[in-house]
């Protein structure tokens, strides 16, 4: 079953003028569809906070099985309560709903918000940046079909009073007075600090940061606090794991290392590359190779890689390569969540080719045929795939739409273990409310991952190496 707060996380709001619901499902088309972070990161406005993301929620598909020694004590259960009951490195996994809070939905739906606090290599961080709204979703279910496993999160736009009301920041280096600003055209909210001071250095290592709110019409009042880790310094092969992806350099072995710090000013080292390249394009039937590594490394100062790690890269593809030395707590307010990540990072981001370098897709979306595009609004919906390149899978089949009268996103997404079935059969209440304007998003996807790689355990994550077709649906 897909994981609910991955999904939710791909969910970010990204700036355009297309209203705020269009603009989720636009996102959910580039995360989803191209998995790539780096792609992502040049439509996430000014403030969203891209890496306040629960990573542990992100990194439960990566995670591996419990092995316990026979003579070891069962793990203590989770409990939602934004801690690590059982100490394997993930926060209320199994216990959070889609937003990272607790129990059911109510009818206004749940929030997820982050206050990101990573400075640059510099020490200083832009302040307008720091408080953004991850996702929210006012519905979300899961459901088993023949074949595959789906679940569906649907958004509608944000209220002009839904936010986290004034955000008070403090550490003994600089205090942030952070409110929102709505901006109607955007459908969401700048939070801008008052006064103006443009980018700072707000702490240094064993720094107590604490974030304090009022609260909004829908996330009540609260209060977080974390203590600042040792600088990321000395950072070494970042740029050759950013080579490797690419295919600069042969697909030797990587060793990536940084400057350690005494155990007391320790914290997770968050390692991230992301990047895509398109294959083919055309109107309405295209397709893109990408690859995403997201990784949550001991803190000992080294990583090593084996060759061949990278599968040879993807030429000329956009990157994002980033390494953080980060400390993050995640409070739970009822259904929705907050979570601050304090820490510093050292990154790379380039651009890559746009034009593609083919004429048809790698493997084909069979039904509904790209030449016709129709479907039947409330029947159920077939999809079919031709024959897929050699691979591990498994395969993702993914249907997004945004109605503009309504103003509601929605993402079927669902995971087909066993691709060489050939099809799935989306059920009728799948293509239900179809939305029919002209300018309304109507997308379907199947992505199929080419290869999955684990890190070396103790380190915990994997790389993805995916290719995904993408087709405009008609009304």
């Amino acid at each position: 079953m897909p994981n609910p707060q991955r999904l939710l996380l791909l969910a970010l709001l990204v700036g355009c003028d297309d209203g705020p619901a269009r603009q989720r499902a636009d996102a959910i088309v580039d995360a989803v569809d191209a998995s790539a972070d780096a792609a992502l990161d040049a439509a996430v406005p000014p403030d969203a906070a891209p890496d306040a993301a629960p990573d542990d929620a992100a990194l439960d598909d990566a995670a591996p099985p419990d092995a316990l020694p026979p003579d070891a004590a069962p793990p203590v259960p989770e409990v939602c309560n934004g801690q690590d009951e059982d100490a394997d490195g993930l926060i209320d996994e199994g216990v959070a709903n889609v937003c990272g809070g607790c129990g059911g939905l109510p009818a206004e739906g749940c929030q997820a918000w982050g206050i990101d606090l990573i400075e640059g290599v510099d020490g200083r961080l832009n302040p307008d940046r720091a408080v953004g709204l991850q996702g929210s979703a006012i519905g979300f279910s899961e459901r088993e079909i023949e074949g595959a496993s789906c679940a569906v999160i649907r958004q509608v736009g944000t209220l002009a009073d839904a936010h986290l009301g004034q955000v008070t920041i403090e550490s003994p280096r600089a205090m942030l007075n952070l409110g929102p600003v709505y901006d109607a055209n955007r459908g969401g909210h700048r939070y801008l600090n008052n006064p103006e001071t443009g980018p700072l250095l707000l702490h240094g290592p064993g720094d107590a940061v604490t974030a304090r709110a009022g609260g909004g019409l829908l996330v009540a009042a609260f209060e977080l606090s974390a203590t600042a880790p040792a600088a990321l310094a000395d950072v070494q092969g970042l740029d050759r794991a950013a080579d490797l992806a690419r295919a600069r350099a042969d697909d030797s072995a990587l060793e990536l290392r940084w400057g350690t710090a005494p155990a007391a000013e320790q914290g997770d080292i968050r390692f991230f590359i992301g990047g895509s390249a398109p294959i083919s394009t055309n109107v309405v039937y295209r397709s893109i190779r990408h690859y995403q590594l997201e990784a949550t490394l001991v803190d000992d100062g080294e990583l090593s890689l084996p060759a061949g790690f990278f599968g040879g890269g993807v030429a000329e593809s956009a990157i994002w390569a980033r390494l953080d030395r980060a400390r993050a707590v995640r409070l739970p307010l009822g259904p929705h969540s907050v979570e601050m990540v304090v820490g510093r990072r050292t990154q790379i981001q380039e651009g890559g080719r746009l034009e593609p370098i083919a004429d048809v897709p790698p493997f084909q979306i069979v039904d509904p045929s790209p030449n016709v595009r129709d479907i039947v609004p409330g029947e159920p919906l077939r999809v079919a795939w031709g024959e897929l390149p050699p691979g591990d899978g498994p395969l993702v089949v993914a249907l997004t739409t945004y109605d503009g009268e309504r103003d509601e996103s929605r993402q079927v997404s669902c995971l087909v273990p066993d691709p060489s079935v050939g099809a799935i059969e989306l059920p009728a209440e799948f293509t239900e409310d179809w939305p029919m304007g002209e300018a309304d998003l109507r997308q379907l996807s199947v992505r199929y991952d080419l290869a999955v790689q684990a890190l070396p355990p103790p380190d915990r994550g994997q790389l993805t190496q995916s290719i995904t077709v993408l087709l405009k649906l008609n009304p």
